[in-house]
């Protein structure tokens, strides 16, 4: 399957949700607006920050199920946009759920080791300059590796949950194979869908272009700043789910009717 095939796909089958598309970007705006207040207390980690980062932690797995169970339905079916989602909320949250925790888990590891190896990479680049870039470039190679590791699993697992009903480990491993014997393909359609993708992107600048001074936003302004962010945002998951279920599909052979 081309890369324009599966982004054409993906934008055809994404009109055809629309309402899934708004139901999806109501819910951010909702968890944006709640967050709204707290956004100045991020450094002071308060009780109500912990607390809506909880909430976001416990919903997001209800959203990516509904989302990636609309996507597998409407490749393979004519789409009942809400029933799928419904269902696939219910359905696969406990393995998504399980999944973001041990996604949690991976990105704090990865940061650690990179914090430590570039850290002590950098203590002797105060004497020795040459050294210290050696050692920066020593250190960017385990780091790059857990990356590109991420990328596979954060891509390809929750397509193999959804598509084969993988549970949290099994998906991972599916991820990973699947993720590796279509790298080429992954990263194509990734960097397509995204480039499809700025015209969305830059529709969410509008507020900060009718403000050129910087001041503080008005009001309504701030309210359509985040109203096009949580549309954009909505949008830029369901596609995303659209392709890599497709890419997963045709790798373990399901082929899916176009929509």
């Amino acid at each position: 399957m081309r890369t324009w095939q599966v982004i054409g796909t993906s934008w055809r089958a994404a009109r055809r949700g629309v309402g899934v598309i708004g139901f999806i970007a109501a819910v951010q705006l909702l968890l944006n607006l709640a967050a709204l207040p707290f956004v100045n207390e991020a450094a002071q980690i308060s009780p109500w920050v912990l607390l809506l980062v909880a909430a976001q932690f416990f919903i997001l797995p209800l959203i990516q199920g509904g989302c990636l169970s609309f996507a597998n339905a409407t490749i393979i079916q004519p789409p009942a946009p809400f029933a799928s989602f419904s269902q696939g909320a219910r359905r696969l949250y406990g393995k998504l759920l399980g999944f973001e925790a041990l996604t949690v888990v991976i990105v704090l590891l990865v940061a650690l080791v990179a914090a430590l190896l570039f850290g002590l990479s950098s203590v002797p680049a105060e004497r020795t300059p040459a050294l210290g870039v050696v050692l920066v470039l020593v250190a960017a190679v385990p780091v790059s590796i857990g990356i590109y590791l991420m990328f596979l699993i954060l891509t390809m697992a929750p397509a193999a949950i959804v598509v084969e009903s993988a549970g949290v480990l099994a998906s991972v491993k599916k991820g990973l194979s699947a993720g590796r014997a279509l790298l080429g393909k992954l990263f194509l359609v990734t960097l397509a869908l995204g480039l499809t993708l700025v015209p969305v992107i830059l529709i969410t600048m509008l507020p900060a272009f009718f403000n050129p001074d910087q001041t503080q936003l008005g009001l309504g302004w701030l309210l359509t700043a985040l109203v096009l962010q949580s549309a954009a945002g909505a949008l830029s998951m369901a596609l995303f789910a659209l392709a890599y279920v497709q890419l997963y599909r045709h790798h373990v052979g399901r082929v899916p009717t176009h929509p």
